[in-house]
Formats: C-alpha cells, structure tokens, sequence
C-alpha cells in the first residue's frame, strides 16, 4: 500500500487489518489459509514502486514460496489518495532451490 503524502500510513493499516483480510474467505477461509497476510506500505508520491510480499497460503515460512511483485500505477497515489495492491500467485517461484520447510509440511485442514 502507498499512501499519498498528504495521508498518514495508520490510514492506510486501517484499510488493510480490519477489511483486506476478508479476502482470505476466497480462498478457503482459516481452515485452508493459516499464514499471515503480508503487508508492505509507505508514503510516497505518484509513481512510487512498492514490493509486494508473497507468501503460501498456509504458512509464511514455506522458503519456496516467499517472494515479491514489483507495482507502479503511473500517476498514483495523488497527496490525498490511497493505492492498496493485492498479488497472489498459484505457486512456488520459478527453479526455487533453498532448503527449508516445504509446501508438504503444511497441510490444509478439510
């Protein structure tokens, strides 16, 4: 989340905890999404970049699967806007080698 300079970033968590982590309902709820949401913000100006975190659904600690979206919106946030970026992904990174826990080691509860 970018928030425009003329906001304070607590506005933007206020959008974030209390609203955004209703999304995890689509995917299968608490049952069959454990991880914490990830989150990144900063105040900036139009054309800031902010890195996205990526996470597995069911725990943030699965290495394969821990990376980040680079997002710009030409032109946003304007001083008095908010810019919320949501990235999902539908797997691990591409030729991911680091050793550590595994998607296997966390299964979802049915």
């Amino acid at each position: 989340m970018i928030v425009g300079v003329d906001g304070d970033l607590e506005q933007g968590h206020a959008i974030i905890h209390p609203k955004f982590g209703l999304l995890r309902q689509f995917i299968g709820g608490k049952a069959n999404a454990k991880a914490v949401m990830p989150c990144t913000a900063k105040v900036g100006l139009p054309g800031t970049t902010i890195d996205v975190p990526l996470f597995y659904k069911n725990s943030e600690w699965v290495v394969s699967h821990a990376d980040s979206m680079e997002v710009t919106v030409p032109g946003s946030p304007l001083k008095d806007e908010i810019l919320v970026a949501l990235a999902v992904s539908t797997g691990a990174r591409s030729f991911a080698r680091v050793n550590g826990p595994q998607k296997e080691d966390f299964v979802s509860v049915k």
